[in-house]
């Protein structure tokens, strides 16, 4: 059975299917500094996970993708702590 969630007329955000779920799309607030972009985006990913009835310690799979590397020691320095 796959059941979508958080779906607008583009792009589902949230499909579970066989009790996995899959992420698509998620993309911080437009804020200057990685650090704050991270928590953004961390932040809605819990919002997501939630939605879906799970929790980060589930995850299989995360790809974040930064727009330069010199955004990669900001970013780890955040999500380390999540």
């Amino acid at each position: 059975m796959i059941k979508r969630l958080e779906t607008s007329p583009l792009l589902t955000k949230i499909t579970i299917c066989n009790d996995t779920a899959y992420f698509s799309g998620l993309v911080s607030a437009d804020r200057d500094g990685i650090a704050d972009q991270t928590t953004d985006l961390l932040e809605l990913l819990d919002g997501f996970l939630k939605t879906a009835g799970t929790t980060k310690s589930n995850i299989a799979h995360l790809l974040i993708h930064l727009k330069t590397l010199d955004d990669y020691a900001g970013f780890n320095e955040v999500y380390k702590t999540w």
